[in-house]
């Protein structure tokens, strides 16, 4: 193993005591349509059927089998408009078109027109109240608001992967490079930077326990800690049969995290893990 890079651990403390911004631009599906609530009711495993307008709701998206083929966020405008947040947004599309089953909705991949960049850190409130047009100081965790960022506008949500205040902005792809230069101005007495690693995607979010991409692949929620996630009383979602009988049996195996002793080890995707000589 590795030592753990200087400038990974320059922006894991920045992102911890200070505050630090990042492109952590995805996949954006909008679903519009008069079923368009019912339809992300039946694919998400989560509540989305009483999603309230201005509030985000982290949720997995099942197959059959009730193994995961995506987790996302999901943004509700109203009855007939949501946003939904993905990492794979071509197949999790495809997948909602095959699942239509004659219902009134459309899907629009937005990811090439819509940037998203994530402020993270104790000093995001304060840098971001100093510039945005709206007072956003109150914002409660998991919704979103339309706010304006030097004249433009934007879409302003509170949600984030790094177990820290954070806030996200959705904006033109067009005109983000004007916003980063303004947030980089206004964040300097913060001693903001740019990320430069992938440490949101990768180390920050696992320190916090967070689910990443590289620990749901080919796992259902109940393997990995996403219990708290679904809502059973549902009559329906995707998965809900074969994911209650392996409820009932009980799961054969846990994701499960650990501590490294020495803090300077970069332990990398897919190293090998082994207790008493024997691979775990």
């Amino acid at each position: 193993m590795k030592k753990f890079d200087k400038v990974k651990r320059q922006e894991h403390e920045l992102i911890r005591n200070r505050v630090a911004i990042a492109d952590f631009t995805m996949g954006l599906i909008e679903i519009t349509g008069p079923d368009a609530r019912k339809m992300l009711d039946e694919m998400c495993v989560n509540d989305i059927g009483h999603l309230a307008p201005g509030k985000v709701m982290y949720t997995s998206i099942l197959n059959e089998e009730a193994i995961m083929i995506d987790d996302v966020t999901v943004y509700c405008y109203g009855e007939e408009k949501f946003w939904m947040i993905s990492a794979f947004p071509d197949n999790t599309l495809n997948w909602l078109e095959n699942h239509k089953n004659g219902k009134k909705v459309r899907f629009e991949n937005m990811s090439d027109r819509i940037a998203l960049w994530t402020i993270q850190g104790p000093d995001s409130r304060r840098m971001l109240a100093s510039y945005l047009r709206y007072d956003m100081t109150n914002m409660k965790y998991y919704t979103f608001m339309q706010n304006e960022a030097g004249g433009i506008p934007i879409i302003l949500s509170r949600t984030g992967f790094t177990g820290e205040l954070g806030f996200e902005i959705f904006a033109d792809k067009s005109l983000i490079d004007r916003i980063v230069s303004d947030l980089l101005r206004v964040g300097k007495k913060f001693g903001v930077k740019v990320l430069e690693t992938d440490v949101t995607l990768e180390s920050i979010p696992t320190e916090k326990g967070l689910i990443t991409i590289r620990d749901f692949g080919g796992a259902n929620p109940l393997e990995v800690g996403l219990d708290w996630s679904i809502k059973w009383d549902k009559p329906f979602f995707v998965g809900k049969e074969r994911l209650l009988e392996i409820k009932n049996k009980g799961v054969k195996r846990k994701l499960m995290g650990f501590v490294a002793k020495d803090d300077e080890i970069d332990i990398e995707n897919e190293s090998v893990v082994k207790i008493k000589g024997k691979t775990i």
